[in-house]
């Protein structure tokens, strides 16, 4: 468990994932089961595409070695559909999270590290600390999901503003990117309909040292309108086709706040 009040020892969680698998275990499994039953216990409809057709890294797993990174992150419950919609056969996900909303509920604290989830809190090391973790979980064939958005609230149909901080990671690694667009999280009630696609990858070339340098901001800032451009032609679609499946009445709204 993390502890709120101590930075994290970004050290430790090298050495931890140095021995940990890249394959999906009975958790990682077991929790798909779960969240998919739970969806039909709430008659939530989730349809996912694009994620058969993940590219497979070296080990020949789908996303093995890829950077994913999914938007917009409305709700609690964008994770746990990226789990959803994330194929039995493929490369373990390991994910970086804000350190305080990861470590903020017991059940966080229990569940998250089990998951291969990495917080990120001051203090616990720099830019390049964390690039260099990024590009260990992804070399060892796990696929490294990110949420790379930033600033106030966004409307359905548009994301938040996109950090480019998952670009950095991906050129640190050399690692291609998977866009992933979510919709309909904007509204979480009984019968709620939700989307999620994993779009064609984004080749980053190879690993770049430099990437912290003036021109490796510059390919920083392009991979990022790159992707942003990419998200915002599904994202206004895949919002209206979530609205349009919605019921008729907004029952159950508690939904939209149960793991706060």
């Amino acid at each position: 468990m993390i502890d709120r009040a101590e930075p994290v020892d970004v050290q430790r969680f090298r050495e931890g994932l140095a021995r940990a698998a890249v394959r999906q275990g009975p958790i990682d499994r077991s929790l798909r089961l779960l969240i998919r039953g739970s969806c039909r216990l709430v008659s939530w409809r989730v349809d996912a595409s694009g994620f058969d057709d993940l590219p497979r890294g070296e080990s020949g797993r789908a996303g093995a070695g890829f950077l994913i990174a999914a938007a917009p992150h409305r709700a609690w419950i964008d994770p746990f559909l990226l789990l959803a919609a994330w194929p039995r056969g493929a490369a373990r996900l390991v994910w970086f999270g804000d350190g305080p909303t990861m470590s903020r509920s017991w059940w966080r604290r229990w569940l998250f590290p089990r998951l291969g989830m990495i917080p990120i809190t001051p203090g616990s090391g720099g830019p390049r600390e964390y690039a260099n973790l990024a590009a260990q979980v992804m070399g060892v064939g796990a696929a490294l999901a990110i949420f790379p958005e930033k600033g106030p609230p966004s409307p359905p149909e548009a994301t938040r503003t996109i950090s480019p901080g998952f670009a950095y990671l991906a050129l640190h690694a050399g690692a291609p990117v998977v866009p992933v667009v979510l919709a309909g999280t904007h509204r979480i009630v009984r019968g709620s309909s939700f989307t999620v696609d994993a779009l064609a990858a984004i080749d980053v070339g190879d690993a770049d040292e430099h990437v912290f340098s003036q021109a490796g901001r510059r390919r920083a800032a392009e991979l990022t309108e790159r992707y942003r451009t990419m998200v915002a032609a599904v994202l206004p679609d895949r919002s209206a086709l979530a609205d349009a499946r919605r019921p008729a009445r907004d029952r159950w709204r508690w939904l939209a706040t149960l793991f706060h």
